[in-house]
């Protein structure tokens, strides 16, 4: 979990930001929820990438976790108010003026 001191900015990639947005907008979701919704916005995905979605995923998922961006619950893994916060500034900051 990031420490009230650390800055979230420092810990976003990509791949991050991408398994955020899925959570945000369908969560709580499980993983082969998260896979599939992965898949559809990528539909030109090589066969080998599909092959390795389920293991990149869980990782995400606890990577994401330890930040405190995310949390699992009953119905499936979903934002925390921290990731949602993450999401928010980094989708302010890329807005154009």
């Amino acid at each position: 979990m990031t420490s009230p001191t650390d800055d979230p900015a420092r810990h976003i990639t990509a791949p991050r930001l991408a398994a955020l947005r899925i959570l945000t907008a369908a969560g709580p979701i499980d993983e082969a929820g998260i896979r599939d919704a992965w898949r559809a916005s990528r539909p030109g995905m090589s066969p080998r990438h599909v092959g390795a979605l389920p293991r990149m995923i869980r990782h995400l998922l606890w990577r994401l976790e330890i930040l405190g961006w995310i949390t699992e619950g009953e119905h499936g893994w979903e934002p925390t108010d921290l990731g949602r916060s993450v999401l928010e500034s980094r989708s302010r900051s890329t807005e154009p003026d």
